[in-house]
């Protein structure tokens, strides 16, 4: 038991479950948040008071920190979280009382507020009011919130099947009517603390064959893994799905429409191989009494996300930024963040889940990118100053390489070669990092290929390449009837960073005419679907720049289906080309004409966008039993006999022309929205790719290019293919003609 509120009208104990997050690094509330963002928002709080001042208020105050014996002292404190305390602006002067409170538990916001709710409200709509006068000078007036339930939009569903007696209790919290949660047996001690397993081995696919219903909800103890294991939740058709009813099904949905009003974000800060791939955020809902705070924009309070790291779990701080006097509700900002500190005038779109707006009718103009915007915050290449002789080595030379990762260097048979430590030393510099220096590579080795070019983030980088398209002349084309943009092969993609009033209307627009609203949310900078979600809920797509920013594409609601033979499903597919880029002026693009076939593993349907294994088709970073292998020429086979309307040959001409198009586009396009040319540049990329009725009828077959990726994994290539690295290295860097499996386009 935590805490005990009395309200005006009822009495309500709280028992908090808990999601614990075990063996985190470290906590950032506000990813990627630039200095003079942060130190807007900092300017926005109170400023510190004095030693003298707060030990004076704190003598009112009930508890005192000298009959404490502390497992860790105030300064071992700090020096694990002082960081993170002012990070999220906490004033100084509440540090004591925050370790105190932490270590000891204490809970004692019952002391000092109550919740008031209406006759017969669910507890979704009371009111957290004051009960005695509070100062922000006072050390003491700040105070622990419990987080109730801790989650990922991903797992949220099968979680709450696990335990009914929590989706009962979310149910009558939100006032979900209607359907009745199915009754089962449950654990009593359950409830008392809610428990995400941290045996890896033993995650969402566990099921209790003894009969009796799974207490513990198991996921992984490494957030990262568990990102990319999502592919692990289990099928509709195994024995956990079967234990839920329909029923079930329907309050979790109407819950999942309305979370997004409570929830909050944080992320958590992983050590990964990745660049870019550390942060991985975490959805959570505050206690009841958390919940039930107001919004204001300008608010006496404010409640900020702390992860302790003494006991591995999440907590809210509670603390005043004005007097409050007893009898006054309390409120905080629902959209305090980077994005209203810096967009002040998007307040309207960003409390659409909370104040609805209708922007249907409201003509909002796309973004115009400002040539900055392709380099704040981006590591910039260094163009060289000079033109390199442009050259290739012979297939007989050995090649001296200067390596960062020899994955697939090792996997070489026919080219001979050597390693270097030395870039002056490189005939080749083949690296997975980021390689920016062109100028200074032109001076000292002017001989040296690397598998780079100029600029290619523009290709590979989410952002900017919606960016560099909506900029080119191919992006102002606009069909009043679909509400879809140009170019056809790419899904009409919006920057919520950039462009979220533009974004809600559009939605509206598109859902007043009735047309197909289902979106793919995807950080910029993130690949095998990290923190991807698809939704068809405008309030979850708003909120979910809070985690990081986003660009929200259309999902493809009609791609073509194949039939998996292991399961009998019609599943999605996305096909994985390597292209060849050997230059940009004059454009040589080469394609390796074996692909790979990535298919999703439930049957086809819009009804939960939140399934992994039904929207998403990169499964190979979880159990390969998940992973069905087929080679490209059965799959054309496949393909032929399933749509006999269709033939695979005319087919990758479609595929062919897509994948030339991007390229084009960025070749044409001026600085700095193209790939800049360097002789001295060669580079391997994964193109991912999507096929799509074009029509309802499904007469009119379509090609959507999803997202490229630099040095893409090539285990499985080299596995299937003996040749392919020496492909790969022929093709790039020798003048040997090209080979039987390579083509240019």
């Amino acid at each position: 038991m935590r805490t005990e509120f009395d309200c005006l009208f009822c009495s309500i104990l709280l028992k908090f479950p808990v999601f614990r997050v075990e063996s985190l690094v470290c906590y950032k509330r506000y990813t990627r948040m630039s200095d003079d963002v942060e130190e807007q928002m900092r300017q926005c709080h109170i400023e510190e008071v004095t030693a003298a001042e707060s030990d004076e208020m704190s003598q009112k105050r009930k508890f005192s920190m000298e009959d404490s014996h502390p497992d860790f002292s105030l300064e071992e404190f700090l020096e694990v979280h002082q960081q993170q305390l002012q990070a999220a602006a906490i004033p100084s002067h509440f540090w004591p009382a925050i370790y105190y409170k932490l270590e000891k538990k204490v809970y004692d916001a019952g002391s000092s507020f109550e919740m008031v709710c209406e006759d017969g409200a669910a507890a979704f709509k009371c009111h957290a009011r004051a009960t005695c006068d509070i100062d922000p000078s006072d050390m003491s007036c700040v105070y622990l919130l419990d987080h109730a339930l801790t989650f990922k939009p991903k797992t949220l569903r099968y979680c709450l099947r696990q335990l009914p007696g929590e989706l009962k209790r979310w149910k009558e919290h939100f006032g979900i009517n209607g359907a009745t949660v199915t009754e089962r047996e449950e654990d009593e001690d359950s409830v008392d603390e809610f428990i995400c397993d941290e045996k890896t081995e033993q995650v969402l696919n566990a099921v209790d064959t003894s009969g009796e219903e799974p207490i513990e909800c198991k996921t992984v103890k490494d957030l990262e893994a568990e990102e990319a294991n999502l592919a692990q939740s289990p099928s509709e058709g195994s024995s956990i799905y079967e234990m839920s009813k329909k029923d079930d099904d329907d309050v979790i949905t109407k819950l999942m429409e309305v979370i997004w009003k409570k929830a909050q974000t944080y992320s958590v800060r992983m050590r990964t191989k990745e660049y870019g791939e550390e942060d991985t955020p975490v959805w959570y809902l505050m206690d009841e009494f958390g919940m039930s705070i107001g919004h204001s924009l300008e608010p006496n309070f404010r409640a900020v996300p702390f992860y302790y790291t003494f006991d591995g779990n999440a907590y809210s701080l509670l603390f005043p930024v004005k007097a409050v006097k007893s009898g006054e509700f309390i409120d905080r900002n629902y959209i305090e963040g980077k994005t209203f500190v810096a967009h002040p005038e998007w307040k309207d779109a960003l409390l659409h889940p909370w104040e609805p707006l209708d922007l249907s009718e409201v003509f909002i103009p796309r973004v115009v990118y400002r040539d900055d915007y392709y380099k704040i915050g981006r590591q910039n290449d260094q163009l060289p100053e000079k033109v390199v002789e442009r050259h290739s080595f012979k297939s007989t030379d050995t090649l001296k390489i200067f390596a960062d990762d020899i994955q697939l260097i090792e996997k070489l048979k026919k080219i001979k070669y050597e390693l270097v430590d030395l870039i002056e030393e490189a005939d080749v510099i083949w690296l997975r990092n980021h390689f920016y220096n062109y100028k200074d590579l032109a001076n000292v080795n002017p001989r040296a290929l690397v598998n780079q070019f100029p600029c290619e983030n523009l290709l590979t980088v989410k952002d900017l390449f919606a960016a560099c398209i909506l900029s080119s002349p191919h992006g102002k084309s606009f069909d009043d009837k679909t509400l879809e943009y140009e170019p056809a092969w790419l899904p009409t993609t919006f920057n919520l960073e950039m462009e979220l009033p533009a974004f809600v209307s559009h939605f509206q627009k598109r859902e007043k005419k009735g047309l197909d609203n289902t979106w793919i949310i995807k950080p910029w900078n993130l690949a095998r679907g990290l923190d991807m979600n698809v939704s068809d809920n405008l309030d979850f797509i708003i909120r979910s720049i809070e985690s990081g920013p986003k660009i929200a594409c259309k999902y493809i609601e009609r791609p073509l289906l194949i039939t998996r033979p292991d399961n009998g499903n019609n599943v999605k597919f996305d096909l994985r080309y390597i292209v060849f880029l050997r230059s940009v002026d004059p454009l040589d693009v080469c394609l390796y004409k074996n692909f790979w076939i990535r298919f999703g593993i439930k049957e086809f349907s819009l009804l939960h966008l939140d399934c992994n294994d039904t929207h998403f088709t990169v499964h190979n970073y979880g159990k390969a039993n998940k992973v069905y292998q087929m080679t490209c020429h059965t799959f054309m086979t496949l393909v032929e006999n399933h749509y006999p309307q269709l033939k695979w040959i005319e087919v990758q001409k479609k595929i062919n022309g897509v994948i030339k198009g991007v390229f084009q586009l960025l070749a044409e396009n001026p600085r700095p929205t193209n790939i800049v040319h360097d002789n001295q540049s060669r580079a391997m990329y994964g193109l991912d790719m999507m096929l799509k009725w074009n029509d309802a009828e499904e007469t009119d077959l379509g090609v959507s290019f999803i997202e490229a990726n630099f040095m893409p994994d090539c285990i499985r290539a080299c596995e299937y293919y003996p040749d392919f690295a020496d492909t790969v290295f022929q093709t790039l860097f020798t003048d040997e003609p090209l080979s039987d499996q390579v083509e240019k386009l």
